[in-house]
């Protein structure tokens, strides 16, 4: 049993993360992922109290790999350009997997509806000494439903 403002061992490092998506072969290990943040809608009542409108709001997110990974680059390339062309699944459904410590059964978080909405290449800098280039990718997806 765990004391006041003890944490349980084998915790989850904001570190050791990557994405499974559906028809993409590889898992896609990001530099960088940013929070995801889920809201409820909400509905103002005739006596000006709010309640909760029954449904979450889709989720935006930015993540970024290193440009020199072609095969994740590629991968994310080909997504974006379905949901440019039209391509009636350029909508998919994807895992984001946080490891454990230990290796142990990750938690995850399922990502519905998953598609890519903006592409940011990197700043560049003759006068930099050499920082990896990364790109910066912004996905929408229609819901994230927690998973194990």
């Amino acid at each position: 049993m765990l004391g006041k403002g003890q944490i349980q061992p084998n915790h989850l490092p904001v570190s050791k993360f990557d994405m499974l998506i559906t028809g993409i072969p590889i898992p896609l290990h990001f530099v960088t992922l940013s929070g995801i943040e889920e809201e409820t809608d909400m509905v103002e009542l005739p006596d000006r109290t709010r309640a909760s409108g029954g449904r979450t709001k889709p989720v935006e997110f930015t993540a970024s790999i290193p440009l020199h990974h072609t095969a994740e680059f590629l991968a994310l390339e080909e997504l974006a350009l379905e949901a440019v062309t039209g391509v009636a699944t350029y909508k998919r459904p994807a895992s984001l997997l946080i490891h454990k410590l230990d290796g142990g059964v990750p938690r995850s978080f399922l990502l519905e509806g998953l598609w890519v909405q903006r592409r940011r290449l990197p700043d560049l800098d003759a006068n930099n000494d050499g920082e990896m280039a990364t790109v910066e990718y912004t996905f929408q997806a229609d819901s994230i439903v927690p998973g194990t």
